[in-house]
């Protein structure tokens, strides 16, 4: 029996040894930014199971004009763990990482909200209410209004406080990295329906009263921007 349960324990040895090999060294997750550490997609549907990790080729320009495309992995989607990962046009190279805090609910058609559970190093996620957001930053933000151009449920702020958005220390080597912090306004409409191209600020009484929720995050290596290709 020993040498039964020696045999197995080696041959199961022998499994994980081939299967990181295959996939690469494994990658332990501890924050949003430590999804860069991916080496291709095979790896990251190891980690997660490859029933949980959907992969398609988008392209954010025109493609008629010589535009590469994206692969684009949606990890755990509709879940707390809900993760979109957008890779290079090869798959070998995490350009950008995104979590939000609603989703679309196709079989209901509703828009469902679901806070997600992923952090970044500064202690953000989708789904943190705007007080929350002021006290970590420890001063009050100033937001640059952006509109969006097409039909939506929700418009955006983008924060613009260097110290929500300055590079961090990763541990592991990467280009630098750029946050982009993205808040609900949809209730804010009602007060302010000019939205424009403007500023707001986090102590507006109305503002404050409303308290909107992040709800997208979004983080990427500088030069690798794929919306900005459009």
């Amino acid at each position: 029996m020993k040498q039964l349960m020696t045999s197995f324990f080696l041959l199961f040895v022998f499994y994980v040894g081939v299967t990181q090999a295959a996939t690469g060294k494994k990658v332990e997750l501890t924050n949003l930014e430590d999804f860069f550490r991916f080496e291709n997609i095979q790896q990251l549907e190891s980690h997660f199971g490859k029933e949980n990790v959907f992969t398609e080729k988008t392209f954010f320009g025109d493609p008629t004009a010589g535009e590469s495309p994206y692969l684009v992995s949606q990890v755990k989607f509709d879940t707390p763990q809900s993760v979109l990962v957008i890779w290079n046009e090869k798959g070998n190279l995490v350009c950008e990482v995104q979590t939000s805090a609603y989703f679309y609910d196709g079989k209901n058609k509703k828009t469902i909200f679901i806070p997600n559970n992923w952090k970044t190093k500064q202690g953000m996620y989708a789904g943190m209410p705007l007080a929350m957001l002021v006290r970590k930053n420890r001063s009050h933000l100033k937001f640059y209004v952006q509109p969006r151009k097409l039909n939506s449920n929700f418009g955006t702020i983008l924060l613009q406080n260097e110290r929500l958005r300055s590079q961090l220390k990763v541990p592991f080597s990467t280009q630098k990295l750029i946050y982009v912090y993205t808040l609900d306004l949809k209730r804010l409409k009602k007060f302010f329906p000019e939205f424009k191209d403007s500023i707001l600020k986090s102590n507006n009484r109305i503002v404050r009263q409303m308290n909107p929720i992040l709800d997208l995050i979004s983080i990427y290596r500088e030069g690798f921007k794929p919306e900005n290709k459009k």
